[in-house]
């Protein structure tokens, strides 16, 4: 049976909801399951790229540390809407993850390469 290719788009900011947590979450269980795995941050799920967030002040863990077990995971597709992330004055340049930049016509071909496609 062939492998069906998933994208997980993450619109929620990391801290306020569970929604970030849920969706990571989600991508390292099908990295375990060598699934065809794509994370894609986009609107309010690009500030999960942000290192100097503290979330023990609201009384939640950092869930930025589970972005860096992704490769551990085998999950190698994280992807990113540079618009978005420039919208919202995230500096990709200094960021420690590897991620690629997506334009808004990258991320519609994305969308259209997934079978399944799951919004946090």
């Amino acid at each position: 049976m062939d492998k069906k290719s998933i994208l997980i788009i993450l619109n929620s900011a990391p801290f306020g909801s569970s929604d970030a947590k849920e969706a990571l979450d989600l991508v390292l269980a099908a990295g375990t399951f060598e699934q065809d795995i794509s994370l894609l941050l986009a609107t309010d799920g690009c500030y999960l790229l942000l290192e100097d967030q503290d979330p023990a002040n609201i009384h939640q863990k950092n869930i930025r540390q589970m972005m860096k077990a992704l490769a551990i995971y085998g999950v190698d597709k994280v992807h990113i809407d540079k618009q978005d992330a420039e919208d919202r004055n995230i500096p990709l340049s200094d960021c420690s993850l590897a991620i690629s930049e997506l334009s808004k016509a990258q991320v519609s071909n994305k969308l259209n390469d997934s079978d399944i496609i799951l919004r946090f």
